[in-house]
């Protein structure tokens, strides 16, 4: 059979999700990426996939187990706090976890390998997101429509800056940046140290501010540039940079749309219903479709994988690989996961959980 009467007839039917497929003796094969194995018409990484560890179908216990190597292993200290009321966003200093608690009014603290959980402050009615730098961490606070600062150590809040009902946080350079949807879509500035807040202007850009339902979704930083998720409601326009060195220049950001975005050296994250990553440097993207599960929460990330949330469990996206990989299967309402390399962080319904990343 020609090489193209095979591709024509068969190959849409032969090629598995995340994968491809080549032509062979007048007969269309599935294909996968090195280190991937087609289960099910899809690719999968049967290293680390446990829905299908070591051999396809072969499903780890999500309750107590993870794929790691191929192998079903127990995955050790699961849960580093239970009994919580409502822990949701969650984020990591490298040594010590902190997550809001918006039903106790309370940001919670808790060392990354476990230990005594403590209380960062308390009485916070309406926090919504936190940050961290080296001394202090930073929250945003609806209610008193403020952005405030907490010594690490202990203390009282103190005011960065105030002003419209704040929500995203991200920290570049020596400023704090923030959303704010009410009364109309803005991202502000201000020192770390506090100071009037700027509003950081994003204008010309037609493609953000044609539809008054404007709004913003998540903030993420790299350190220098903060990306920003811009659009209508269930319409998300595409992430912008924001050039914290360079006099808050806007950039173009990633070519796609979303809801959610996370940052790294090389890589945009970014999605609603597909997770897409896509290279800085060359623009090239790769694509994973959630089969009908949007991504909950906000995006986590290192410098290997994406991590994020679903109805049914936890998930890992290899930033180099064309398939996805379920962690830990369940239906554990998982509200934020962050990686620092070593292991994952999470927050569920009444959880801080932590597991090795595989």
């Amino acid at each position: 059979m020609p090489f193209n009467a095979c591709f024509s007839k068969n190959a849409q039917l032969s090629a598995p999700k995340g994968g491809s497929a080549y032509c062979a003796a007048g007969t269309c094969r599935p294909a996968c990426g090195p280190g991937y194995t087609v289960c099910s018409n899809q690719c999968v990484a049967l290293g680390i996939d446990a829905l299908n560890c070591g051999s396809c179908g072969h499903i780890c216990d999500y309750t107590t187990q993870f794929c790691l190597q191929g192998t079903c292993v127990l995955r050790p200290s699961v849960l580093l706090a239970t009994g919580l009321s409502a822990p949701d966003d969650l984020i990591s200093d490298g040594t010590t976890l902190f997550w809001t608690d918006p039903q106790e009014a309370a940001i919670h603290t808790i060392p990354i390998t476990g230990g005594t959980l403590g209380t960062l402050a308390s009485s916070q009615t309406g926090i919504v997101r936190l940050a961290v730098d080296d001394t202090y961490v930073y929250v945003t606070n609806k209610l008193t429509a403020s952005v405030n600062r907490i010594p690490k150590s202990g203390g009282s809040p103190t005011l960065v800056s105030g002003g419209a009902e704040p929500l995203e946080i991200a920290i570049a350079g020596s400023n704090v940046y923030w959303t704010s949807n009410r009364p109309g879509p803005s991202i502000f500035t201000a020192p770390k140290s506090g100071g009037q807040a700027v509003a950081v202007k994003l204008y010309p850009d037609p493609e953000m501010f044609t539809i008054t339902t404007n709004e913003f979704g998540d903030l993420a930083s790299d350190g220098r540039f903060v990306a920003v998720m811009a659009g209508p409601v269930n319409a998300y326009r595409p992430p912008r940079l924001i050039d914290s060195a360079n006099g808050n220049a806007l950039l173009p950001g990633p070519t796609g749309s979303g809801a959610h975005v996370a940052i790294t050296n090389q890589y945009f994250i970014y999605g609603a219903d597909t997770l897409v990553i896509e290279d800085r440097l060359t623009g090239s993207l790769r694509l994973f479709a959630q089969q009908n599960r949007p991504l909950l929460g906000r995006l986590g990330a290192d410098g290997c994988a994406a991590y994020n949330a679903q109805t049914d469990g936890l998930y890992m996206f290899p930033l180099q690989a064309p398939a996805r990989a379920p962690l830990m299967a369940g239906p554990a309402a998982i509200k934020r996961v962050i990686s620092d390399g070593t292991y994952l962080y999470w927050t569920q319904d009444t959880a801080v959980g932590r597991m090795p990343v595989p």
